[in-house]
């Protein structure tokens, strides 16, 4: 029977009343009509047969079902129509069981009629479309995530909270070499006891435990495929992805190999880095070719020459090589042993087809054969191992050949080192003879210039007044030339003694400088000067150079003074990387910048011996004791306005024995 749409506005709601008793069909109705705000278009049927029917022409929205139909039970209905609507079991009796038993069979909820109010009813049917909509959509959704699954590459498992398999993907089938069928529904571990020998069953615990995602790579024994694994929490239970990542993993063991041979390589360089004998780099390439290789045995032989004959001599083995003569036997360059064809060849050279043998590898720094390194048993069976190889080949040369300059070098070294012993002898000889002879010439030269000096001083003194006026000049000229020279002899005795260093001790340079300004006190006084000093530190070296050292420089700054202009000398020393650094500063003269080297130049004189008496030879000498003593010595000077002499003296210097 059909009923009209009643109410107005939004569209009716199609309700179909299968019930046999007319009053309570009635009742339904009216309640459905005064729900509010939502019009209903209602239909009923007294018989499960003719409700069936219904169903199939015309689908409703809302299906309200008696429990006890005259010709089956609201449960058979269900189970024959298998309405696609949602359903609300009615029955007469509030029985706990019917309640349970329609739920099961798919309603949505269970009423009894002889408690139910309008209000109920509305309520009822309003959560039943309700929950049906959201399992229409959750089913679309699911449907809709199914076919997305089922088109990614990537494997999917869906675990219940007992690790039962609830769904797996096709990818998920293909990678784990299983069938939807056979895993469903089970454990995991049972439907695939291999992953049981893996890491996943404890990703599986940690994801489920922590609710937090797990990644782990899994090997696949059977395939020799590595699987990575992301195991996620889900409600109810935990989602699995998987991925063939063997290409990667192969990858990243091929890394760890590379690196792995790396190390050793960078291992046998700092071995190898450490021998400085060709005897011993020999016997340590073979160890090290060992080592890096994996080989069974190792021989380094190396390319000489016998009697203007090349010939390969074998100069190291590591392990048993019974085909090789036993050092230092030769192998000719012209013999079919596979170490005398690498080093004809200049490549290496390896068994036929894999079989046993030596792979010789040519050692060649440019196009220069310096050996030959012989493997026995290690097959290049990939492009690495041939990589490898000829690294290590490469590693062998550079140290043959940086050991074969270092012992050049040395050998060079040590006639270097002889020849500047000699040398170093030859020259001092010469330094004692010539020294010796300043000293004898000195003697020699002074004698004969005193008598001379003495009788013309006696002269002028006994008859100088029967000289005239020409002849009293001469004599004086001849007076002061003595003199003169007897004073340069003087200086050249002093420039020689500085040679002649003692031993270095401890020298309190404040009290040494008192000394010094002591002994110039009556020029001091003479010429006005004032000698100052800040604190001077104790060296060691030698006193009487010292004290020379200082008179000279303290001299020349008292000596070159402006006329009219009394001296001021400053005397300081502050310490420096190489030691300490003193210096002399002055308000002379001063000098040009072109002249601050050349007053060093021994009988170098600026001025002539009327305005500046002198040598020229103080500034050689103390430039002498600073050397002598392991420093250096420059000057600063502004002409018209003074100079300042800069020397440096280290803590301990190394004097000449």
């Amino acid at each position: 029977m059909t009923v009209h749409p009643t109410g107005a506005g939004a569209a009716p709601l199609r309700i179909l009343i299968v019930d046999d008793s007319p009053e309570d069909a009635d009742t339904f109705s009216r309640f459905l009509r005064r729900w509010p705000d939502q019009p209903v278009e209602l239909h009923t049927a007294e018989l499960g047969e003719d409700a069936i029917e219904q169903l199939r022409h015309a689908p409703p929205d809302l299906l309200l079902l008696d429990y006890q139909l005259p010709d089956m039970t609201g449960v058979e209905f269900l189970a024959q129509a298998r309405p696609d609507c949602p359903v609300i079991m009615l029955t007469g009796l509030g029985d706990e069981r019917v309640a349970v038993n329609a739920m099961q069979a798919g309603a949505q909820d269970y009423l009894v009629k002889g408690t139910l109010k309008s209000d109920d009813l509305w309520r009822a049917a309003a959560n039943a479309i309700e929950r049906r909509a959201l399992e229409r959509d959750l089913r679309r959704e699911q449907q809709r995530s199914r076919t997305i699954l089922e088109s990614i590459t990537d494997g999917f498992l869906s675990l219940d909270a007992a690790q039962h398999v609830t769904y797996l993907n096709a990818a998920a089938c293909e990678l784990l070499g299983v069938t939807a069928a056979s895993a469903l529904h089970r454990p995991l571990l049972d439907a695939l006891p291999w992953l049981a020998g893996t890491a996943l069953p404890t990703a599986l615990s940690a994801a489920d435990d922590a609710q937090t995602t797990v990644s782990e790579e899994l090997h696949d024994p059977h395939t020799d495929r590595w699987l990575g694994v992301r195991v996620y929490p889900a409600p109810g239970g935990l989602s699995v992805y998987l991925g063939d990542v063997t290409l990667r993993m192969h990858a990243q063991e091929r890394d760890r190999q590379a690196t792995a041979r790396l190390r050793q390589l960078y291992g046998a360089s700092l071995a190898l880095n450490t021998v400085l004998l060709l005897e011993d780099s020999e016997q340590l390439i073979v160890d090290q070719a060992q080592h890096v290789l994996g080989a069974r045995s190792a021989a380094l032989v190396l390319y000489v020459f016998d009697d203007d004959v090349p010939r390969l001599r074998v100069t190291a083995v590591a392990g048993p090589a019974p085909d090789l003569p036993a050092p230092p036997a030769a192998l000719a360059l012209d013999d079919p042993h596979a170490l005398a064809h690498a080093a004809r060849a200049g490549h290496v050279v390896t068994p036929p087809d894999g079989a046993p043998g030596w792979t010789a590898v040519p050692i060649t720094q440019g196009s220069r054969v310096l050996g030959v390194l012989g493997v026995l048993d290690m097959p290049l069976s990939t492009p690495d191992d041939r990589t490898l190889l000829l690294t290590f080949a490469e590693l062998c040369a550079q140290t043959l050949d940086r050991v074969t300059l270092a012992q050049a070098e040395r050998q060079h070294r040590l006639t270097l080192e002889r020849r500047v012993q000699e040398r170093t002898a030859a020259l001092e000889r010469s330094n004692r003879e010539l020294e010796q002879f300043a000293y004898v010439a000195s003697h020699d030269l002074k004698e004969p210039l005193r008598t001379v000096s003495s009788f013309a001083q006696l002269l002028q003194g006994r008859h100088g007044a029967q000289l005239d006026e020409r002849g009293q000049r001469y004599l004086t000229i001849v007076i002061e030339g003595a003199q003169r020279m007897f004073t340069l002899i003087e200086d050249v005795l002093a420039m020689a003694r500085v040679s002649h260093a003692a031993s270095p001790r401890p020298v309190h340079l404040d009290g040494l400088l008192d000394d010094v300004v002591s002994s110039l006190d009556s020029l001091s006084q003479e010429t006005g000067a004032q000698i100052t000093s800040s604190p001077l530190p104790t060296l060691a070296g030698d006193p009487t150079q010292f004290v020379q050292l200082f008179q000279n420089v303290i001299g020349n700054a008292l000596k070159f003074r402006r006329p009219g202009v009394p001296p001021r000398v400053h005397v300081a020393a502050h310490p420096v990387p190489e030691g300490w650094e003193f210096t002399v500063t002055d308000n002379g003269i001063g000098m040009e910048a072109q002249y601050l080297e050349q007053v060093f130049t021994v009988f170098q004189r600026l001025h002539s011996r009327q305005a500046y008496p002198g040598n020229g030879i103080g500034l050689s000498v103390c430039q002498k004791i600073v050397e002598s003593h392991g420093g250096r010595i420059w000057l600063e000077s502004v002409p018209d306005q003074g100079t300042t002499l800069h020397f440096t003296l280290p803590e301990r210097p190394a004097l000449p024995a």
